[in-house]
């Protein structure tokens, strides 16, 4: 196999004795792994497969047998427990055993066929700290709703959300957070740290509904909701208080 970096003054390329190798999956990106559990299914040997490492390097990945339906991903940064169904469509990933801690499970889509609105982002705690209006979302300023990289979004439906409309794609959001009131602000740049923001790239703002919560939330939390076929709701929580939008979208006819 071949790696090949292109800079804007130069190629980088180097060869790798590996036939048939395989570039490991990023962190946090399991979806692919169905093409192992299919192979696996039919009686393909996929527990020790050659794969290019992000780091440039030749190392393994596959899944291994636990027990069951249960299956560890091996190789990469975190050897996930992944659990597929019969026809090899991933269940549910389970990373309390690592310091990744991610858990997720598999549900019914809520925008119709291939309808899909996906939040990444990083989970920053109190600690004891003021949060809306306070130390960590400080009045009128630009929050980048997360912690390390720009809060980023990803839809395959176009969305309505107040007055303006988000085509299908990706983009980050942020939140100002002041004393009138709290608005969501969907941007147009990707791929950014999150304390770079450019509000000429913004797509749109929409008014936020700020509310307290049940219970004291530690661990900031991003949801996305299905309250409908056609419609949803982002919600903020964190602290004593949890921030929420609506928004509405249309499901291609089939």
């Amino acid at each position: 196999m071949f790696r090949e970096i292109v800079w804007s003054d130069s190629v980088q390329r180097r060869a790798f004795a590996a036939s048939k190798a395989l570039v490991s999956f990023p962190t946090f990106v399991y979806g692919p792994t169905e093409f192992l559990a299919a192979i696996r299914r039919v009686g393909g040997a996929v527990d020790s497969i050659p794969a290019l490492s992000q780091g440039g390097n030749v190392g393994y990945t596959g899944l291994t047998p636990m027990g069951g339906d249960t299956l560890r991903l091996r190789g990469g940064t975190y050897a996930m427990l992944l659990r597929f169904d019969a026809n090899a469509r991933l269940l549910s990933v389970d990373g309390s055993n690592t310091t990744n801690k991610s858990v997720a499970t598999r549900e019914r889509g809520a925008f119709g066929q291939g309808g899909i609105v996906l939040v990444d982002y990083g989970r920053p705690l109190v600690r004891e700290r003021s949060v809306w209006g306070g130390t960590l979302i400080p009045f009128d300023s630009i929050w980048r709703t997360s912690a390390n990289d720009a809060t980023h979004v990803f839809t395959t439906r176009t969305l309505t959300m107040g007055t303006f409309i988000v085509p299908a794609g990706m983009y980050t959001r942020w939140v100002q957070h002041t004393r009138t009131g709290t608005l969501l602000i969907v941007n147009k740049q990707t791929g950014q740290w999150g304390t770079v923001y450019d509000s000429a790239n913004d797509v749109g703002r929409v008014p936020m509904q700020l509310t307290p919560t049940l219970s004291h939330i530690e661990q900031f939390t991003i949801a996305v909701k299905s309250l409908a076929p056609t419609r949803g709701a982002l919600e903020f929580a964190w602290g004593p208080s949890v921030a929420s939008v609506s928004f509405s979208t249309s499901i291609p006819k089939p």
